[in-house]
């Protein structure tokens, strides 16, 4: 979802609008803050994804591809990851499992949750009446991403990533509908695994939002764009994963003013989006603090966002002047998982956690609020080196002021 362009911003100083504007006329009107630097943007989003990589390249190159066999596997159909001796023997998806899969790095990368989650979140405190400084904002998301990695050579170096997801949000605040979005992505990336343990995708996009607003309003946005991957395995209980997108989409907007009168607005609305995660796996073998049979996965994320609303002039001759929303928040979470590595064996898993606002200029009547943070599901070994997961993930403000439910159902597979 995302978030409302200058031009539908509610206030209830527009007073320009006849009286038979639909829903409340004094809630269309303009509230532009003052434009931000695009520094602000450079330094944020794109610096700590270029140290990253610079720091994944440097690294000393592994003998070969091995590595050490904390996080190993007992089965038959499963030997263990980076285990000392295998690696040149291994077949490339069999790396990528060992080295990504296992961790969790694969699911990080391919899963929509947190994008399809912060943009449903935007999307409705942007949408909410000026007037409501005490919102009762209830979000249910749909998540449905699937990917496919082949190999172009056998030592497992080149690989080809192709990728779509179906995102659906509904949004209501109080019981009232303030909207729904339906957003299609689609990637194909061309990767990189240099050494064992690092892994750099980069490839074109293509994204098309769908908002329907109360009241009859509807936004289109269509945009292409890129998208960066690096994954970096940094021990064996530790792996990074970035991904930075870069959307250049146009937003058109149409909204009903009531009678014969329609406002239309056309505006060119590039987004960026940032983040960044670190996440451990620490068994039996590495803390006598976990039980036996099962994993615990910390996590920490950074997430920003920054959309660049263009000037525009509406069909009724007013100027929408452009402006930069920013959005930041930081996620802790730790979850606690099933040991289970056989092909066709669910591994259940709950995770908790919080979800803390870092940086907000949207034009809203009230910040959105710190969050706690709850997950349940489980995830899967399918057709020998895939993967799926299917959970529900839930935030709440715990004050009565916001809820979100996500659910999504996750195919990553490797050929």
């Amino acid at each position: 979802m995302i978030p409302l362009p200058a031009a539908i911003a509610l206030s209830p100083s527009q007073k320009r609008l006849p009286p038979q504007a639909a829903r409340d006329p004094g809630e269309f009107a303009i509230r532009i803050p003052p434009k931000r630097c695009i520094s602000t943007l450079v330094t944020t989003l794109v610096a700590p994804t270029v140290f990253a990589t610079c720091l994944a390249l440097s690294a000393p190159a592994a003998q070969a591809d091995t590595a050490p066999a904390s996080d190993a596997i007992a089965t038959a159909d499963a030997p263990a990851p980076w285990a000392p001796g295998d690696g040149a023997a291994a077949s490339p998806n069999q790396k990528l499992v060992r080295e990504f899969g296992v961790i969790g790095l694969t699911g990080e990368m391919n899963s929509d949750e947190h994008f399809g989650s912060l943009q449903a979140r935007l999307g409705a405190y942007t949408a909410l009446p000026a007037t409501d400084t005490h919102p009762d904002v209830s979000l249910q998301n749909l998540v449905i991403p699937a990917h496919a990695v082949v190999s172009l050579d056998s030592a497992g170096h080149w690989f080809v990533k192709l990728g779509a997801a179906a995102i659906k949000n509904w949004a209501d605040d109080h019981g009232s509908f303030l909207e729904t979005t339906t957003t299609f992505t689609s990637l194909a990336q061309l990767q990189y695994r240099p050494r064992p343990g690092t892994l750099i995708g980069l490839g074109p996009t293509y994204e098309t939002n769908i908002v329907h607003l109360a009241g009859g309003g509807r936004i289109v946005v269509p945009g292409a764009g890129l998208r960066f991957d690096l994954l970096q395995r940094i021990s064996p209980t530790i792996g990074f994963a970035a991904k930075a997108t870069w959307f250049d989409g146009t937003t058109t907007t149409t909204i009903p003013l009531g009678g014969d009168l329609t406002l239309h607005d056309r505006a060119s609305t590039p987004r960026s989006y940032l983040q960044l995660g670190l996440i451990g796996m620490f068994q039996h073998q590495d803390s006598p603090l976990v039980p036996k049979g099962w994993s615990l996965r910390p996590a920490v994320h950074l997430i920003l966002q920054r959309t660049a609303i263009q000037t525009s002039t509406t069909n009724l001759g007013t100027v929408e002047a452009g402006q930069h929303q920013d959005y930041g928040e930081v996620l802790f979470s730790t979850r606690l998982q099933k040991e289970e590595f056989r092909s066709a064996h669910p591994a259940p898993f709950v995770e908790l956690g919080g979800e803390f606002q870092i940086h907000n200029t949207l034009p809203t009547p009230i910040s959105a609020p710190n969050t706690a943070y709850a997950k349940a599901g489980a995830t899967m070994r399918v057709g020998g080196w895939g993967f799926f997961d299917a959970y529900y993930a839930w935030r709440d403000s715990l004050d009565g002021t916001y809820r979100s439910g996500t659910a999504e159902v996750l195919l990553s597979v490797t050929y």
